[in-house]
């Protein structure tokens, strides 16, 4: 779900055929700024590594921690399953 102050802008449900969701600092429905294209890239990877034996640590190292998804200005990542009750937060620090 995207919100607005006082409104959601979006929400978007996964299902056979979406399967993930990446979501970065701006909304879904206009274009990443230049200067911070992750999100396109991040789709990219995921389509390629396809669904099958997926695994949390699998999007972690494939997509979450390496670039462009993860740049110098990367200061959080979180990885969730709603399936499974899994969550993991990495904070990096310069």
């Amino acid at each position: 779900m995207e919100r607005d102050n006082d409104k959601v802008n979006a929400f978007y449900e996964l299902n056979e055929t979406t399967w993930f969701l990446v979501q970065t600092n701006y909304d879904r429905n206009v274009p990443d700024p230049v200067h911070d294209q992750r999100r396109l890239p991040a789709e990219a990877k995921l389509r390629e590594r396809g669904n099958k034996n997926f695994k949390e640590q699998d999007l972690f190292n494939v997509v979450m921690s390496t670039f462009p998804t993860f740049h110098l200005e990367t200061i959080v990542t979180v990885v969730m399953r709603a399936e499974t009750g899994y969550h993991n937060t990495t904070c990096w620090y310069g």
